[in-house]
């Protein structure tokens, strides 16, 4: 079973090592799989910077890139530092945005009275 945020990851893995455009594979490859996580109900980046969390830890992101890039040629390469690196990464950015919205107005709310008024103002849209 293939599970919604597979395709991101996989895509943004598969995209890079081909080197299709002569500068800004990685941003393309990252916008791809944004564009994928949007369209499967992931849109933390809709309001935190996916780019800006990996520049946070860039030395992670092309650290993980390098290893599941080894042995791509012959097909031995494993992706899993990469899927890694790629679920922490949404992870942060879930987590900053529950930081952002742990506070409103000026005053901290619960989490369910979070949840409620980001249901309301959806619904009144």
């Amino acid at each position: 079973m293939v599970r919604d945020t597979d395709i991101g990851k996989f895509v943004n893995s598969f995209y890079i090592p081909i080197v299709p455009l002569p500068d800004g594979n990685g941003r393309m490859s990252r916008l791809l799989s944004l564009l994928l996580l949007y369209k499967n109900g992931f849109d933390a980046g809709k309001y935190i910077s996916f780019e800006e969390q990996i520049n946070n830890y860039k030395a992670y992101y092309y650290e993980s890139l390098r290893k599941s890039s080894n042995g791509w040629e012959s097909g031995e390469n494993s992706y899993f530092p990469f899927i890694e690196n790629f679920l922490s990464t949404l992870y942060m950015c879930y987590k900053e945005l529950d930081k952002r919205f742990a506070v409103v107005h000026g005053k901290k709310i619960t989490k369910k009275a979070r949840i409620e008024a980001t249901i309301l103002i959806a619904c009144t849209r």
